[in-house]
């Protein structure tokens, strides 16, 4: 028995001579709804991702991979169909040992900017996530911390218009701490997140953001 709300989905692989995926067709019923196309580098590592609108040649998003010396992934950008207009943007940085210390995600959006002659809009990229790690003498992670991108109502007054808009900015949102024993094992894991704290006031409730403990675990072990 089939329900009439389900919707079949399926997926058609291509590889090439090294096993690796090539192409991508994604069903929906018995219709393509898009088609992944993918690009490797000499070492077998993805460059760039193309998907296009069922089995045409009407490109919807583009994905491009860049990578260091390492072959670490330096950046992961997506761009709206074959325009240069990016949709959101991934940036890794890394210690000499090859540890992350930082993980930058970056999202497209419309900038306001009030004028005399009007408000305007520019396509930019704000922070969505950026979350930096940092590790002891030995290599074990000790701390995570993230800020996250938001949208603050602001206003502002040009010759006699006064402008209400959102304005991007960031934030703390998660703070994890990490603890270990002699031996290399955690011990504890502390997590923090932000919230918006209410504040009553005279003139109603008001909000502040703050940090607050989310998670607190500790790890013991046995003598074996």
């Amino acid at each position: 028995y089939k329900s009439a709300n389900v919707i079949d989905t399926q997926k058609e692989y291509t590889y090439n001579s090294n096993n690796k995926v090539t192409q991508v067709k994604n069903y929906i019923g018995t219709g393509v709804d898009n088609t992944e196309k993918y690009t490797y580098n000499s070492v077998g590592l993805k460059t760039k991702t193309v998907i296009y609108k069922g089995t045409t040649s009407t490109v919807l998003n583009q994905i491009k991979f860049i990578y260091n010396s390492s072959n670490k992934l330096s950046t992961e950008t997506k761009y709206k169909n074959t325009s240069s207009t990016i949709i959101d943007k991934t940036s890794y940085s890394y210690d000499t040992t090859g540890h992350i210390t930082r993980k930058l995600c970056q999202i497209g959006y419309n900038k306001a900017d009030p004028k005399l002659s009007g408000m305007t809009y520019t396509w930019t990229l704000g922070t969505d996530n950026d979350t930096k790690y940092t590790y002891d003498s030995t290599g074990r992670l000790t701390r995570e911390v993230t800020e996250s991108g938001y949208s603050e109502p602001v206003s502002k007054t040009v010759g006699t218009v006064t402008y209400h808009y959102g304005e991007w900015k960031t934030r703390k949102s998660k703070q994890v701490n990490y603890t270990y024993d002699t031996n290399g094992r955690i011990t504890s894991k502390k997590t923090d997140v932000g919230y918006s704290k209410p504040n009553p006031t005279s003139k109603g409730m008001e909000y502040t953001w703050a940090m607050r403990s989310d998670e607190d675990i500790s790890y013991s072990y046995n003598a074996n």
